[in-house]
């Protein structure tokens, strides 16, 4: 079973996260600035199960996202939704950004543009 929460901008998928393979963004709490986290579970069912009762989680890997990076995510993420990114979704990650302002300056949007995409 999976349920599904949308809170402060997170997707949240509980069921599904901690099964080995799973991965997912996180938010750490506590560590100072807010950075999300792209996380991978252990691959093998053994192996993830072990760690689990061993370390009480089966996270192999954290890698920190660069703000780049996560603006980079919102916006493949909102391609596969019918509304696509809101300017609502947008300012959650960037505030001060205007997507609008940086996609009209953008030199390889004005490409597309030109050839008719």
């Amino acid at each position: 079973m999976l349920y599904k929460a949308f809170i402060c901008g997170c997707l949240f998928e509980v069921g599904l996260f901690c099964l080995p393979g799973a991965h997912g963004r996180f938010v750490p709490r506590g560590e100072g600035d807010v950075c999300r986290e792209a996380r991978t579970q252990t691959l093998e069912p053994d192996v993830w199960l072990r760690e689990v009762q061993q370390r009480s989680h089966g996270t192999r890997r954290r890698i920190p996202l660069t703000h780049l990076a996560l603006l980079e995510e919102v916006l493949v993420m909102g391609l596969r939704l019918i509304d696509g990114v809101t300017h609502q979704h947008w300012q959650l990650f960037s505030p001060r950004a205007d997507l609008y302002q940086i996609l009209s300056s953008s030199s390889e949007v004005q490409d597309l543009q030109q050839t008719g995409l």
